[in-house]
C-alpha cells in the first residue's frame, strides 16, 4: 500500500513538473517594430531577461529570441521585456531583457534583482536598498518638481506595487500618461508534498502503580503528507492554511535489566489542521528563496502505545504485566519550519524542514489519566502551484 502510494504520488508530482510549461497570451514586437501576437511561455525572472519562447497558435513549434532579434516582448496581461539595445545603459556585457514596469517620461525598471530608472535628465539611476538611498535618491531627483509626493517618499518600499504606485502618481502630478505593466494581483499557490520524519513521544502518568513502566515511547519514523494553502505568495508575509497527516510507527525492547525486559510498540496518526504565516527572509541567488513559517492549530490523532514486562523464569521469557494506552485524541499542534523555494518556471520546488510539537491527554483502561508530548521532525518535497492565474 505504501509502495503504490509512493508510485502515483512520483507519477503525479511529474505530471505537474510538465505542467510548468505554460503558454500565456503575448506579444512580440519585431527589429522592424511590427508587433505580433501569439503565446509567451511563462519563465522565472533570470530565464525572461535571457529568452523569449514564443509561438503564434498553441499547436505551432516553439521559437527563441534573444535580445538581439527582438526589440520587446510580453503578456497580455501582465509583465513587459524590452531589450536593452533600445539604449537601457547597465554596463551588461551580454545583450538582456529588461522588465519594465512603469512605461513614461520617466520609466522604471526591473533587471537582476535591482530597479532602476531613467530621470528626466535621460541619466539612470540605481535604486539601492542600504541606508535608504533609494528615498533620497527619488526624491532629490523627482519630488522637486512634484511637492505633492513628498510624504509618499517615507512609506516607498522597493517593491513592484510600491514603486509603481510612486511613479504612476508622479506621471499624473505633471499632467503625463504613463501605463504600469505588471500583474494584475498576488497570485495565491498551494504547496503538495510528501515528507517523512522521525518523532519522538513522552507519557507522564499519575498512576503511581505504573512507576515500573518506561512511559517514553520508542524513536518512531513514518510518513507526512501536507497540502498547504499560501495567501499572497508575492508578499514578504504571507497567510497560509495547512492540512496535514501523519503516519508513525515505532518499536523498542529494553534489556538494561538483567531478568526483566520492557517492551514498547507504538502507533500514531494523525489529521492535523492550522493556521500560519510565512516570511521571506532572503533571495539566496535569482530562483532560490529563503522562508520561515510559523504555525498553530488542532490535530485528531489515534494512538496506541502498549508497554509491556517480560520477566525470564527458570529460562522462559514470560509476559508479566501488559499496559496499554489507546484512544481518539483532540490535541493543539505548534509548528515551525524552514522551507527553500526554487523556482522552475511558472510553479516551483521546494524542500522543508519541519519540527511540530503537539500536545494532549489519554486514558488507559483504569481511568488513570496521563499527559503527553510528541515532538516530531520531518523533511519535505513538494511543489508549489499557482491558483487562480
Amino acid at each position: 500500500m505504501k509502495a503504490n502510494f509512493c508510485f502515483y504520488f512520483i507519477i503525479f508530482f511529474c505530471a505537474t513538473l510538465l505542467s510548468a510549461q505554460e503558454f500565456n497570451q503575448g506579444f512580440i514586437v519585431t527589429q522592424q517594430y511590427d508587433t505580433i501576437d501569439g503565446l509567451v511561455k511563462k519563465q522565472g525572472d533570470a530565464s525572461s531577461e535571457k529568452i523569449c519562447i514564443f509561438k503564434k497558435f498553441k499547436n505551432d513549434n516553439e521559437v527563441n529570441y534573444n535580445p538581439e532579434q527582438i526589440l520587446s516582448y510580453g503578456y497580455k496581461k501582465g509583465r513587459v521585456y524590452i531589450s536593452n539595445q533600445l539604449g537601457i545603459e547597465l554596463n551588461r556585457l551580454e545583450p538582456s531583457f529588461i522588465r519594465v514596469i512603469v512605461d513614461g517620461d520617466v520609466p522604471l525598471y526591473y533587471f537582476q534583482g535591482q530597479y532602476a530608472y531613467r530621470a528626466p535628465s535621460k541619466r539612470l539611476y540605481l535604486l539601492l536598498k542600504a541606508d535608504n538611498f533609494y528615498q533620497a535618491n527619488i526624491s532629490a531627483v523627482l519630488v522637486n518638481n512634484c511637492y505633492d509626493l513628498t510624504g509618499k517618499i517615507k512609506s516607498l518600499e522597493l517593491s513592484d506595487k510600491s514603486l509603481a504606485d510612486f511613479f504612476l502618481s508622479y506621471h499624473r502630478c505633471l499632467n503625463k500618461t504613463a501605463q504600469a505593466y505588471m500583474s494584475k494581483k498576488e497570485v495565491n499557490t498551494l504547496d503538495l508534498s510528501l515528507g517523512s520524519g522521525f518523532g519522538s513521544f513522552s507519557v507522564e502518568s499519575a498512576n503511581s502503580s505504573m512507576e515500573e513502566f518506561n512511559h517514553h515511547a520508542p524513536s518512531t519514523s513514518g510518513l507526512n503528507l501536507k497540502i498547504r494553502f499560501n495567501k499572497g505568495s508575492r508578499k514578504r508575509i504571507s497567510f497560509t492554511t495547512s492540512l496535514s497527516f501523519l503516519y508513525y510507527k515505532g518499536y523498542q525492547i529494553d534489556y538494561s535489566n538483567e531478568t526483566r525486559a520492557f517492551e514498547t510498540i507504538f502507533d500514531y496518526s494523525s489529521i492535523r489542521a492550522s493556521l500560519g504565516a510565512k516570511y521571506l527572509i532572503a533571495y539566496l541567488s535569482d530562483n532560490i528563496k529563503l522562508n520561515f513559517h510559523l504555525g498553530a492549530g488542532a490535530g485528531f490523532s489515534t494512538f496506541k502505545n502498549q508497554e509491556r514486562i517480560i520477566d525470564e523464569i527458570n529460562g522462559n521469557n514470560i509476559f508479566i504485566r501488559s499496559e496499554t494506552f489507546e484512544i481518539n485524541n483532540l490535541e493543539p499542534i505548534a509548528s515551525a519550519s524552514i522551507i527553500l523555494d526554487y523556482n522552475i518556471g511558472l510553479n516551483s520546488l521546494f524542500v522543508e524542514f519541519n519540527d511540530s510539537m503537539a500536545f494532549g491527554t489519554l486514558k488507559d483502561a483504569l481511568s488513570n489519566t496521563s499527559r503527553y508530548k510528541l515532538n516530531n521532525v520531518a523533511i519535505y518535497l513538494g511543489m508549489k502551484l499557482p491558483l487562480g492565474r
